[in-house]
């Protein structure tokens, strides 16, 4: 696309947005963290490449407790 279509914010150290809603209609990357302070709902799939960890459970490294053979179900994560 032409830079005319372009815009690029650029500070120092920190932009704050204030505005009862915000909605991005493109696809979107950040290059950074992104820590979030309220809910979260995702609407279709989402992909972790790496691992999650919730509440304080690593998702791809937990382990399973009182395990037992046949139908039966596993322990809770630890």
């Amino acid at each position: 696309a032409s830079d005319v279509y372009k815009r690029q914010v650029t500070a120092p150290q920190h932009v704050t947005v204030n505005t009862n809603q915000t909605t991005i209609n493109s696809n979107t990357t950040i290059n950074g963290n992104l820590t979030v302070t309220g809910n979260t709902t995702v609407q279709q799939r989402l992909d972790v490449i790496d691992n999650a960890t919730i509440k304080g459970i690593s998702f791809a490294d937990h382990v399973h407790g009182n395990v037992e053979s046949g139908n039966s179900n596993t322990g809770t994560p630890k």
